[in-house]
């Protein structure tokens, strides 16, 4: 039969190094998420901290029958559509070119 590997012969394949630019890419990555995630959670939190700490506040009427509390809450719709819009600003300018460059570089790596 064929030859036995002794245990000190065997060898773990090497891995490759992680391509240039990819925890950069990482890096900003993360920080955007969380910095748009954080001002999204504020703007939410901050109406349920009103609701619970000032309701007369929320009671106050703010135009016709809107409270400022139904406003506060209504805002919330613009406000995620403003964290997307953001996203998708911030993450072409900021994140897409490290992206591109870093698919290249994986790319030209091939044989």
């Amino acid at each position: 039969m064929g030859r036995e590997l002794q245990v000190e012969e065997w060898e773990p394949p090497a891995r490759a190094a992680p391509p240039a630019g990819l925890a950069e890419l990482d890096r900003r990555h993360r920080r955007l998420a969380l910095a748009l995630a954080a001002v999204y959670v504020a703007w939410y939190m901050a109406l349920w901290l009103l609701a619970g700490y000032a309701p007369g506040l929320m009671r106050m009427r703010v135009g016709g029958p809107f409270t400022l509390s139904a406003v506060l809450a209504f805002s919330q719709f613009p406000a995620a559509a403003l964290a997307v819009w953001a996203w998708s600003r911030l993450a072409a300018r900021r994140l897409d070119p490290l992206a591109r460059s870093v698919r290249e570089g994986l790319q030209g790596r091939r044989p």
